[in-house]
């Protein structure tokens, strides 16, 4: 009965140490395994959301050549031309000649709101880019639109603006006399003051 009772007792323990080992074995195992893989999984999804926030955006900015929208002009691709100028005008904000280039295409395409807007604002940042435009290869562009002008001022009366835009296309075929008449002192916008500044120089 001892050996017997000595028998069940370390039984007993036996059978309780190994229920204890195997718990705490796949306590431990249920434990890190996720959690080690879950951390990677979050560490990985975080690195991949943060490629994709910080990955710059590409686009495309176009580089004209100077000449382009104005040999555009002179090849009578006056749309091709307006896209052109409005391009050089976003990169150079101060630079006057985009502008007359964009406001000559306009004015050939018979938007001649945009055309007088669009040179008002030329001439009154930056009016002396009048002297720096090559008129040559242009010459009977400007001389069609200025008959167009003209023609309008002899149908009815006219307001500021179209005798300002007369008055630059004046300035383009060097008729400084046209100018100083067509610019009056009642005209007191910039842009006329700034015409009037530069005319003064060449009479």
């Amino acid at each position: 009965m001892n050996d017997t009772a000595a028998y069940v007792v370390l039984g007993v323990l036996g059978a309780a140490l190994l229920t204890h080992i195997f718990t705490n074995n796949n306590s431990q195992y249920s434990n890190t395994y996720p959690k080690s893989h879950s951390t990677i999984l979050r560490k990985k999804n975080k690195h991949t959301v943060a490629i994709k926030h910080n990955k710059p955006v590409k686009r495309a900015i176009y580089h004209y050549n100077k000449k382009e929208g104005w040999k555009q002009l002179a090849n009578g691709n006056a749309n091709y031309a307006l896209d052109i100028f409005a391009v050089q005008s976003q990169q150079n904000l101060i630079s006057g000649e985009p502008k007359i280039g964009f406001a000559l295409a306009a004015a050939i395409m018979g938007d001649k709101e945009r055309a007088i807007r669009t040179m008002k604002k030329a001439i009154r940042i930056d009016a002396n880019a009048l002297n720096h435009i090559d008129t040559h290869t242009i010459k009977t562009t400007i001389e069609r639109l200025s008959a167009n002008y003209q023609s309008v001022m002899h149908d009815k009366l006219v307001d500021t603006d179209t005798t300002f835009m007369t008055a630059t296309l004046a300035y383009l075929q060097n008729d400084y006399a046209t100018v100083k008449t067509l610019i009056t002192k009642n005209n007191q916008s910039q842009s006329a003051i700034n015409l009037r500044e530069l005319v003064k120089n060449k009479l």
